[in-house]
């Protein structure tokens, strides 16, 4: 029973947003957040620092300002408001989402930008800066669900 109650908690507070994971201990005296009743979930009282935190290593990306400046450096010269090569425009978010499906890897953008992909070439830097811009672009639409603004 405590083992299910466990499970159900830790499955509300990953679909309510939560980030970050901590680890399970075992002490045999733990205290659980527990609903107040069975069909009203509570949020878990420990507090949490949001991914937007200026002091979190793992501030959230978003289109403004990350993703943008990265576009406009590397792909608004083909693909702006004056050109659009392929039919396609990095200019603004509501461009640049015609090819994203926010939370999916198979996402165009992602496959032309990756390693390998038809865009990945036209990347600027070495290589480890270009790999580090295909990151970030398959870390905003996948882990980020491609969103906006922070």
């Amino acid at each position: 029973m405590r083992h299910t109650l466990i499970v159900v908690l830790l499955t509300l507070t990953l679909v309510a947003g939560c980030v970050k994971a901590q680890p399970a201990t075992d002490t045999g005296d733990a205290v659980v957040n527990t609903p107040t009743s069975p069909t009203t979930p509570t949020t878990p009282t420990t507090p949490t620092t949001p991914a937007t935190s200026t002091t979190d290593t793992t501030t959230a990306l978003a289109f403004n300002p990350d993703v943008r400046a990265t576009l406009q450096t590397d792909c608004l010269q083909c693909h702006g408001s004056g050109r659009a090569d392929g039919g396609y425009r990095v200019a603004t978010y509501a461009q640049t989402m015609a090819a994203v499906r926010a939370g999916n890897a198979s996402s165009v953008l992602i496959q032309v930008t990756r390693s390998g992909g038809s865009m990945y070439r036209y990347w600027s830097g070495s290589t480890s800066s270009r790999q580090a811009k295909a990151e970030q672009v398959r870390s905003w639409i996948v882990t980020y669900n491609a969103q906006e603004n922070r």
